[in-house]
């Protein structure tokens, strides 16, 4: 495996990330920085005050179609965040995976350059 940094950067800059994977990492990873938490904040909140106005209703015996609400608004909302997220780990695993196949490397040998090459 004799790839040099140039030829590393001339495959990944074919297969280049969309806005959107591009869109997911900034704002919903591990890596996600401080000033960019922002949007995954306002996500969390929602959800858990979804989650407890459902179950403060559900406490106090509020009518279905009311608790419905809640659950209907708590399950569109979970389910978009984890289908996004999903699609776009998918998308980019994809990408990565080109890049590989164009380099003619393993994954094990796409991580050592990129570790190599761009450390943290």
């Amino acid at each position: 495996m004799n790839i040099t940094k140039e030829e590393f950067d001339n495959a990944y800059n074919k297969y280049l990330p969309n806005k959107f994977i591009i869109f997911a990492y900034k704002y919903f990873s591990k890596t996600t920085e401080k000033k960019d938490m922002w949007l995954n904040s306002i996500i969390v909140y929602i959800l858990i005050a979804l989650f407890l106005g459902g179950f403060v209703a559900t406490i106090i015996d509020k009518s279905n179609d009311f608790i419905k609400i809640f659950t209907i608004l708590y399950a569109i909302i979970l389910t978009t965040l984890c289908g996004g997220i999903t699609t776009a780990m998918l998308m980019n695993n994809w990408r990565i995976r080109k890049i590989r196949k164009f380099l003619g490397i393993t994954k094990w040998e796409y991580n050592n350059l990129v570790d190599k090459y761009y450390p943290l």
